[in-house]
């Protein structure tokens, strides 16, 4: 398998991420982040604000993930699977580049990101 393409993110991954989420600690990365930012609603914020502030909570929680990706590891290799039109069976049988830059491509997707500011306005 050389060229893996991830089709857009869809509804129905919906319920795998929020499992993900659950099983690698990303709620709780939020929730964290959040805590140190001191209360958003307070202050005036302006687009630009907040769009470093989803920056910075995308890569608290891509390393946060990253460290307890072994937790969800079957939701993580189906979610894969499904996005690249793939069985599970040949996501875990990826070479070791092959694998983490698939994981790597699926935090830069446009949609992820959105995902996460959807979550974001519902800690505010």
């Amino acid at each position: 398998m050389e060229n893996l393409e991830m089709r857009k993110l869809g509804g129905q991954d919906t319920f795998l991420m929020l499992k993900i989420m659950s099983k690698t600690g990303a709620k709780e990365a939020i929730k964290e982040f959040l805590k140190k930012q001191g209360n958003f609603s307070k202050e005036k914020k302006t687009e630009k604000d907040y769009q470093t502030i989803g920056v910075e909570i995308m890569l608290d929680i891509a390393d946060i993930v990253m460290m307890n990706l072994s937790n969800a590891q079957k939701e993580i290799n189906q979610l894969l699977s499904n996005l690249c039109d793939l069985k599970t069976e040949e996501v875990e049988e990826l070479d070791f580049l092959q694998y983490n830059t698939l994981i790597m491509d699926f935090f830069k997707k446009e949609e992820l990101k959105s995902f996460f500011k959807l979550i974001f306005s519902s800690f505010q």
